[in-house]
């Protein structure tokens, strides 16, 4: 895991715009896993931001974990990947 002070956790691939997370404190730390889509909050807050709702606040200790939403494809009815 690396650590981080600010991460973007999604890119809108349509949008541009990002959910990213950032520390709320100097001594704060994002440790971040790529391969596992995983983020630890350490010692300090930190929140998600986005340009279209709220900042949502994560507490020291939480661990999110990124999915990938899928939908099935009416027509075809084969699994996709949402686009934002």
């Amino acid at each position: 895991m690396k650590k981080v002070k600010q991460h973007i956790a999604a890119i809108g691939e349509h949008t541009n715009h990002s959910h990213r997370f950032q520390t709320l404190s100097k001594e704060a730390w994002l440790k971040v896993s790529e391969e596992l889509r995983q983020i630890e909050i350490d010692v300090a807050p930190a929140e998600l931001v986005h340009e279209e709702h709220s900042e949502v606040l994560f507490l020291p200790g939480v661990k999110y974990k990124q999915y990938q939403m899928r939908e099935v494809d009416p027509f075809t009815n084969e699994l996709r990947a949402v686009l934002d």
